[in-house]
C-alpha cells in the first residue's frame, strides 16, 4: 500500500469509480482506480491510499485463514 498526502507533489491518473457513503449520507471516501485498475481510495481531507492486488489478496487471505480457524475452534 502506498499513502499519497494532499500536499505531496504527484501525478497520478485515475479513473473514478464512485463514492462511500455512511448512514448519514456523509461522505466517507472517494473510490478510484489506477491505469492498471489498483484500487485507490481517496479520503475527504485529499489524502489517498492506493492498494495493489497483492495487499488486497493478502488482505482476504488473513481474512480467510481468521475464518477458518474461528470455525475450526468452535467445532472442538
Amino acid at each position: 500500500m502506498e499513502l499519497i498526502k494532499r500536499n505531496d507533489l504527484k501525478l497520478i491518473f485515475t479513473n473514478y469509480i464512485g463514492e462511500a457513503k455512511d448512514d448519514k449520507d456523509n461522505l466517507i471516501c472517494e473510490c478510484r482506480t489506477t491505469q492498471h485498475y489498483d484500487p485507490i481510495i481517496v479520503f475527504p481531507d485529499g489524502d489517498m491510499v492506493i492498494i495493489s492486488w497483492t495487499d488486497i489478496y493478502n488482505i482476504a487471505k488473513e481474512y480467510k485463514d481468521k475464518c477458518y480457524e474461528e470455525v475450526k475452534n468452535e467445532s472442538i
